[in-house]
């Protein structure tokens, strides 16, 4: 958020492999993570993938060669020490970008986040 303004600032940026111009809108900012995790579409197991980084809004993942559309919804399976407070693992989330390598989800289950 911008002090000067009390807006939050927005952050272009174009995903890993992607030749699309995209605007994120971010809170805060996301600190480094390497975890282990575990993706679900639809209840089913696509694969596990190494985060990258994350939030309490959202979690950056290195997603290799599982298949993600913009705007699909995906649980990630998130370790005890790697949940955000006030959530429960699986957390759903909503695919932001989506890359050859790289994808941003945004957590749906936030409690207590305006």
């Amino acid at each position: 958020m911008s002090l000067a303004t009390g807006y939050r600032q927005s952050v272009k940026s174009k995903p890993a492999c992607s030749n699309s111009n995209m605007l994120e809108h971010r809170w805060l900012h996301r600190r480094a993570l390497r975890l282990r995790v575990r993706l679900y579409k639809r209840g089913e197991t696509v694969g596990s993938c190494c985060t990258i980084d994350m939030n309490s809004q959202g979690i950056g993942v290195e997603c290799g060669k599982l298949d993600f559309q913009e705007g699909e919804i995906v649980d990630i399976d998130l370790p005890e020490t790697g949940t955000p407070e006030g959530m429960e693992s699986p957390v759903r989330c909503l695919v932001i970008h989506a890359g050859k390598a790289r994808c941003g989800l945004m957590f749906l289950d936030v409690v207590g986040v305006d």
